[in-house]
């Protein structure tokens, strides 16, 4: 049985994978209207916006594995 520590790493490895699948989406967007001639200056808001949290996510990340090194969790 995984401990509390792998369990809390797993879970943000979930959420890293799944940030990092919306920035792609929204990269993506922001391609396609551009390409299109189309404003995406909100989109580009947004794209700022979820690679903040994909840094945030990959941050406590770091405070995990760290806390799971020194036996806190």
């Amino acid at each position: 049985m995984p401990s509390q520590g792998e369990r809390h790493l797993a879970e943000t490895d979930r959420h890293i994978a799944e940030a990092e699948a919306r920035v792609t989406r929204q990269k993506r967007l922001v391609a396609s209207q551009a390409a299109a001639g189309e404003d995406a200056t909100v989109s580009l808001e947004l794209l700022k916006v979820l690679e903040r949290s994909l840094a945030l996510t990959c941050q406590h990340r770091r405070l995990v594995l760290e806390e799971i090194a020194v036996g806190s969790l």
